[in-house]
């Protein structure tokens, strides 16, 4: 698959609007089939609007990180992972990630939508921290 590295989408959607290429394209689509708009993304930033997580969870079932039944996939984590070159960090964001994934086949919830979300703000939030003890 020949697509930006499903973590650094997460990094890149929780600091800024991506506008170019392929990501563009494949956040317009999900944009698309939930009815939204960049606009309402942004005015949502927290994701706390059923139509927001669903945007997000589809941004994660586009990069295959999840299915549409709610499975979240080890085998696309451990390769998103790979853009990280420094073996320790790239352990570091897999087994944070792992721990993501946990938590969210522990909730309880079977709605695709709040997985999704879940998953993408924890990602999110694993990611920002290995980028913010680099700096």
């Amino acid at each position: 698959m020949k697509t930006a590295p499903v973590l650094a989408l997460f990094c890149l959607l929780a600091t800024s609007w991506a506008q170019n290429g392929e990501t563009k394209k494949r956040l317009d689509k999900c944009l698309g089939q939930v009815g939204l708009t960049v606009d309402d993304i942004k005015s949502d930033p927290d994701g706390k609007k059923h139509s927001t997580k669903c945007f997000y969870s589809c941004v994660v079932q586009d990069f295959g990180v999840m299915d549409d039944q709610g499975q979240i996939t080890v085998e696309r984590i451990e390769e998103s992972a790979k853009m990280v070159t420094d073996e320790a960090q790239r352990k570091e964001l897999i087994d944070k990630t792992m721990k993501c994934k946990e938590t969210v086949e522990a909730s309880d919830t079977t709605d695709v939508c709040e997985i999704g979300a879940a998953f993408f703000a924890c990602s999110t939030k694993a990611f920002e921290s290995l980028i913010g003890a680099k700096s």
